[in-house]
């Protein structure tokens, strides 16, 4: 778990040390245990001191979190024999035993047990094509001096971050944001597009456009061949796609198994660490397997620690679950509670750390469990992340689950599943809205968001900058197998898992704590899209259908019965009046007053509703909120260009 960065100046000029060194100490939370620099234009350079390179036009930053292989053999960048190559590297690959012993099989030799070694030796020997063998979370960058090109490459889930930036002079890349804008060295513009995605629904991270004009995030599942002798922008190929057929014959016992097979090996390989591993146990389906699982794997006697976030303040409360599956796995159990004011002193450095807005106030929650994690001495945390998305965890889904039901002619079914779902808090008017939407044409798609509540513009953007930028409302619609498979892979792609991840990798890595997530290996994402809808959200309205029969026998009983789903929640209206001062100080300062994107008036209005009781603070109050906070670090210009306007829903 690293964080990397990298330049190159195409008019030849040498890349200032001065830069590369500032550039390392803007990513040295990613990796505060050592760093490493490479200088390229005539014979590479590798080192510490940079300032003792030869000046080149090319360089390569590396900040380590050292997890495997704790040796200056895992040292980066690392360099092939014969020095053509050279690698750096931010993940994890957890089959890298498998891999090295195949490739050991085919001649390749070892000077290290890091997982980075593994990864240089098979990309040498089978070049792109081995992306698809790895179990991992990475972005990385090979450099091949014979070629002279930087391979660029993301996992298949987008779990680890890799952005880029690129003009006529100079091409760049790195694992966060910060160190695009040093090395631009212009101040900052919205992204009209993007804005909208995020305000108007809640879509961030959408592997393409960032809210930052002029820096994009490699697509997930991605990977980009950079001519270190030709400008521009290369194009993003895919390596890896979601299943698009269901398989045939396979009846619920068998998949079920199959499922259970998958997750236990996922687990087992996410355990590989040389340094103390822990858990984050909600109490739900998702963290309770992994910690049962953790300790079926690692046996009676090892010392599991997991960590809860304890909400209170009339907040959806899943302690006593969280209590009973640590009684049940038997963890040294750790809860984080927070108060309402504690937020105020975090907020800036959560926008600062997070670099986008973020659409709720739990992300401060999950920042201080990651916290308590490294204070409590744990390096390697595993998380329940992802899960949700394709396994269909969230009560939207059941909507999409009734539409595949009815357009196999399943009626019964359809009101069965209907009457089971009315409960939840999207109410049969939500849930009549969303079914509708999958029947009708694009035309009537608009109206049919606006009955569910999700007009174009809500409160409190504003409408006309959108309009006077060319933004055009244009969500668009997943694509799958059926209703429920293409609402799935919408959510592990477009619409929630993208944004959750970058949240994750930023609040862990602000604390040099590794987040794994054994939900979200390639295997066992591809073997649940490819079953039957109807065994992931079952016509009785229980989600997770498959993986709650798979986990029969290891995870207690009464968490597989639940039916409610709490999430990751915090008492948003609560916490944020109780920080009035700061939210109101927003609001006013002279900075709101150039965000054009927010109308400050509706804003205000929205803000005096939630704190007399007759509103609450959620949903697009917040995002504006957030949105100021935002543009006030980062000195956000929003004068629009001409070509920001393309919609980041559509990127691929």
């Amino acid at each position: 778990m690293c964080g990397i960065a990298g330049i190159v100046r195409f008019d030849g000029r040498a890349v200032d040390p001065a830069l590369l060194k500032r550039i390392s100490g803007l990513l040295r939370h990613r990796g505060p245990d050592d760093e490493g620099y490479l200088v390229a234009g005539g014979e590479p350079w590798c080192g510490r001191n940079v300032e003792a390179a030869p000046r080149g036009n090319i360089a390569l930053v590396h900040r380590r979190l050292s997890i495997i292989d704790l040796s200056d053999g895992g040292w980066q960048p690392m360099q092939s024999a014969d020095g053509r190559f050279a690698l750096i590297f931010n993940g994890e690959i957890y089959n890298y035993l498998e891999l090295r012993d195949a490739l050991a099989r085919d001649g390749c030799a070892f000077a290290s047990r890091s997982d980075t070694e593994v990864l240089l030796q098979g990309l040498i020997r089978h070049g792109t094509a081995f992306l698809s063998r790895l179990v991992g979370m990475f972005a990385f960058a090979l450099f091949d001096r014979e070629r002279r090109t930087i391979l660029l490459a993301r996992d298949f889930a987008g779990m680890k971050p890799l952005y880029i930036a690129a003009n006529a002079e100079t091409f760049a890349f790195s694992s966060e944001i910060k160190p695009l804008l040093a090395i631009r060295g212009e101040r900052a513009r919205a992204h009209p597009a993007a804005l909208h995605a995020f305000l108007a629904h809640a879509r961030s991270d959408l592997g393409g456009p960032t809210m930052f004009a002029g820096i994009e995030a490699i697509p997930p599942g991605h990977y980009l061949q950079v001519p270190l002798d030709r400008p521009g922008m290369p194009q993003p190929v895919a390596f890896w796609q979601p299943p698009a057929r269901i398989a045939v014959g396979i009846g619920f016992e068998e998949a079920a198994e199959r499922v259970r097979l998958l997750f236990l090996e996922s687990v087992r390989v996410h355990l590989r660490s040389d340094v103390p591993l822990g858990a984050a146990l909600s109490g739900g389906i998702d963290s309770t397997a992994i910690v049962m699982a953790m300790r079926r794997e690692l046996g009676q006697a090892a010392d599991i620690h997991t960590f809860s976030y304890v909400a209170g303040d009339g907040a959806p409360n899943e302690e006593a679950y969280s209590d009973l599956a640590s009684a049940a796995a038997r963890t040294v159990h750790h809860k984080v509670s927070l108060q309402p004011g504690d937020l105020a002193g975090h907020l800036d450095r959560l926008i600062a750390l997070q670099e986008e807005p973020f659409a709720s106030t739990s992300i401060f929650a999950q920042q201080r469990v990651f916290a308590a994690m490294r204070g409590a001495g744990i390096v390697v945390s595993l998380d329940g992340q992802g899960a949700d998305e394709y396994l269909g965890g969230y009560p939207t889904f059941f909507a999409a689950a009734a539409a595949s039901l009815l357009r196999r002619g399943r009626v019964p079914a359809v009101f069965r599943l209907l009457a089971n779902a009315r409960s939840t808090d999207i109410g049969l008017t939500g849930l009549a809205a969303r079914l509708a939407g999958h029947f009708v044409g694009d035309s009537f798609l608009a109206p049919v968001r606006r009955l569910a509540g999700k007009p174009p513009f809500p409160a409190p953007m504003n409408a006309g900058w959108f309009t006077k930028a060319g933004v055009v409302d244009n969500p668009g619609r997943g694509e799958g197998a059926s209703a429920l498979h293409a609402g799935l892979i919408e959510a592990f792609t477009r619409t929630s898992l993208p944004a959750l991840l970058r949240y994750a990798d930023r609040n862990a890595m602000h604390v040099s704590l590794e987040s794994r997530m054994p939900f979200l290996t390639p295997q066992l994402v591809e073997a649940v899209l490819s079953l039957p809808a109807d065994m992931i959200v079952s016509a009785r309205a229980e989600t997770k259908s498959v993986f709650r029969r798979a986990m029969r026998g290891l995870v207690p009983d009464v968490v597989l019965r639940r039916s409610d789903k709490v999430g990751f929640v915090t008492p948003e209206t609560k916490w944020v009046t109780a920080i009035r001062p700061w939210v109101e100080t927003l609001i006013d300062g002279d900075a709101a007053r150039h965000v054009a994107a927010v109308d400050l008036a509706r804003l205000r209005t929205l803000w005096q509703d939630a704190l007399a009781g007759r509103g609450r603070v959620e949903g697009p109050l917040w995002r504006a909120l957030s949105v100021l906070a935002w543009a006030r670090h980062f000195e956000i210009d929003f004068s629009p260009a001409a070509n920001d306007s393309r919609s980041p829903a559509c990127a691929s």
